[in-house]
């Protein structure tokens, strides 16, 4: 390859934090983009609905997830702040700068909120133990 293509799902969906691997069915990126311009204080602002983008990278295309997060938010979602249990998981979670913390279990299809009023979410680690 001779370069970077841009692969963003659209012009105002160009930029954001953090960005995963997760999938069973079929690898899936994950990224929660931000909309910069909305937000004076932060490039990596989410200010209005809370969604995340997964990329099926097979296809090339984009889908926006929001089933069970909240449509108003002024929040951020730092680069470290997502995390998968890893090989071929379903899970993700992720973390807000306003201590939110939502998880799936489906591969994105539906959030649900797992823990909410905990400090600045700055970093998420997932794993599985063993029983």
């Amino acid at each position: 390859m001779d370069g970077w293509m841009d692969v963003s799902p659209d012009s105002k969906r160009r930029h954001g934090f953090p960005i995963a691997k997760a999938g069973k069915s079929r690898e899936y990126v994950f990224t929660v983009p931000a909309y910069q311009g909305i937000c004076k204080q932060h490039n990596s602002c989410i200010k209005g609905q809370l969604e995340l983008m997964r990329l099926d990278a097979d296809k090339g295309t984009w889908i926006s997830l929001k089933r069970g997060l909240p449509s108003a938010v002024h929040t951020c979602v730092l680069r470290d702040a997502m995390g998968t249990p890893g090989g071929s998981s379903e899970e993700l979670y992720f973390g807000t700068t306003t201590g939110d913390l939502y998880g799936t279990l489906n591969e994105g299809e539906d959030w649900q909120l797992t823990a909410s009023g905990l400090g600045r979410i700055q970093g998420v680690s997932a794993f599985h133990t063993e029983e």
